[in-house]
C-alpha cells in the first residue's frame, strides 16, 4: 500500500538549512578562498538587495525539495503498485470478487482507487466499468497536477523577485549617478550594479529548474495516468461481454474423441 506521509516536513526541513548555514559561513568570510567568493553571491552592498537574495536562496531550496519529492512519489510503482495488480489479476481471475474489494478499498494508489471504482460498477456492467476507471485515474491525476502548483509558483516568483532586485539595484545606481553630478566614482555604482546581476541570478537559480521541473512532471503524471487506465481496463477485460474463457487443456494420455463419419 502506498501511502504519502508528511509530504510537508521535506520543504520545511530544506528551509531550515540555511539558518544554520549562513552563521558558519559568516564566520569564515575573512578566511579568504572559496567561503569568501561564495560569500559574494549572498548578500550585496545594501541591506534589501542582501534580504531578496536570501530569500531566492530560501526559495530555490525549496524548489530543490519538491523536485526530489516528486521525483519520489511520480513513480510507476507507486502509481500502479506492482503486488497489488498481481493480487488483483489473480483474484479476478479466481472470481474472488468479495476479497478483490476489499483490497482495493484499503488501497490509496492511484491504481488501487481505479479498481475500486470499477469493482464498484461492476452490476452495471462492462461499459460503467470502463467509464469508472477512466473517471478515477482522471480525478487523481488532476489533484497530482495540481499539487504542483507551488512548484510553479516558486519558478515563477524567482525571476519575478530577481527582476525586483535588478530594478532596485539600477535605481541605486541611477541615484549615485544623479548625486555625483552625472561623474561618479566607479565603487560608488558597484553597490548598486552588484544588487542588479546578483538579484538576477538567483531569479535565475529560482526560475529555470522550477519551471523545467514542473512541466516535465506535469508529462510525466498524464503519462502515469494513461498506464493506471491501460492496466485497469487489462485488468476487467473478463467483464467484456462475449468474452468466453478458453477450454481447458485435455489431461495428458486422454484419449482423442472418435472422429465422426463422413
Amino acid at each position: 500500500m502506498v501511502k504519502r506521509r508528511n509530504g510537508w516536513i521535506v520543504p520545511l526541513a530544506a528551509l531550515a538549512v540555511p539558518l544554520f548555514a549562513a552563521p558558519a559561513l559568516a564566520a569564515e568570510e575573512h578566511a579568504g578562498g572559496s567561503v569568501n567568493y561564495f560569500m559574494q553571491f549572498l548578500r550585496t552592498g545594501d541591506a534589501v538587495g542582501t534580504t531578496l537574495i536570501w530569500f531566492c536562496l530560501f526559495t530555490s531550496i525549496a524548489v530543490v525539495s519538491l523536485i526530489i519529492q516528486n521525483l519520489m512519489h511520480n513513480r510507476t510503482v507507486n502509481f500502479i503498485p506492482p503486488d497489488l495488480s498481481e493480487t488483483l489479476e489473480r483474484l479476478l481471475a479466481e472470481k474472488n470478487y468479495r476479497e478483490a474489494i476489499e483490497l482495493t478499498a484499503a488501497d490509496t494508489s492511484p491504481f488501487g482507487q481505479a479498481m475500486r471504482a470499477a469493482l464498484a460498477e461492476a452490476p452495471r456492467g462492462y461499459q460503467a466499468m470502463e467509464l469508472a476507471i477512466e473517471e478515477a485515474a482522471d480525478a487523481v491525476g488532476s489533484k497530482k497536477v495540481r499539487g504542483l502548483v507551488w512548484l510553479e509558483v516558486a519558478g515563477a516568483a524567482g525571476p519575478m523577485i530577481g527582476l525586483f532586485g535588478t530594478v532596485f539595484g539600477m535605481i541605486l545606481t541611477f541615484t549615485e549617478l544623479v548625486a555625483a553630478g552625472g561623474s561618479p566614482k566607479a565603487s560608488a555604482l558597484a553597490g548598486g550594479i552588484a544588487t542588479s546581476l546578483v538579484c538576477t541570478f538567483w531569479g535565475l537559480v529560482v526560475g529555470i529548474p522550477g519551471v523545467i521541473s514542473a512541466s516535465i512532471f506535469k508529462v510525466q503524471v498524464e503519462g502515469l495516468t494513461v498506464d493506471v487506465i491501460v492496466r485497469a481496463k487489462s485488468l476487467i477485460a473478463g467483464f467484456r461481454p462475449g468474452v468466453t474463457k478458453k477450454p481447458a487443456a485435455a489431461p495428458a494420455g486422454a484419449a482423442k474423441p472418435a472422429p465422426s463419419p463422413a
